[in-house]
């Protein structure tokens, strides 16, 4: 990751003089990381999708003011939480509707793949109980477990202290055992 984290350095430098090559190139390292953690926030894919494009969008237009005090990547993830955060507030305000959009067909019902099925539902339900998580617990779920940031980087990206970030994986992780259990 060293090596990355160099590269980013002096992408951003250029990035910062103008260099919308060198930008491009750090939107095409992140841009898979940052869409999968937009769409675990919102589990919806053109949410997600939409966005993954502000978040860069807002990224070039702030290059400027980045400082390097934390690394590039932790910088991009605070702002991809950010807009995911804000997107789920404005569509919980826009249409105060349960998280049903999932009933109704689970797959083809001639299929003679149980196992597939099966597996099918257990995502269905892994994303409905992250989905029912608060915001602040599943932004931890999402960075430290699914993204795979260590506890520094995740405290570094919520702006929290590191015990905070184990406290609230603790309870997430409690909430979402507790939901799906006798799913292993």
């Amino acid at each position: 990751m060293t090596e990355q984290g160099a590269g980013d350095v002096e992408l951003v430098r250029r990035s910062q003089r103008g260099d919308r090559e060198a930008f491009g190139l750090l939107v095409l390292r992140y841009q898979d990381r940052i869409y999968n953690t937009t769409m675990r926030l919102l589990s919806d894919p053109d949410d997600a999708a939409e966005v993954a494009q502000e978040v860069f969008l807002r990224a070039f237009a702030h290059i400027g003011g980045f400082e390097g005090k934390s690394a590039f990547s932790t910088w991009l993830y605070r702002i991809a939480i950010n807009c995911a955060l804000s997107r789920r507030r404005k569509r919980q305000v826009a249409k105060e509707v349960a998280l049903s959009d999932f009933a109704g067909g689970s797959g083809n019902p001639h299929s003679d793949e149980t196992s597939s099925l099966e597996e099918a539902e257990r995502n269905r339900l892994i994303e409905e109980a992250l989905a029912a998580l608060a915001p602040d617990l599943r932004s931890v779920v999402v960075l430290r477990d699914l993204e795979g940031l260590n506890y520094e980087a995740v405290a570094r990206v919520l702006k929290v202290s590191q015990g905070t970030v184990k406290s609230r994986l603790h309870r997430a992780r409690n909430t979402l055992r507790k939901k799906l259990k006798g799913f292993a």
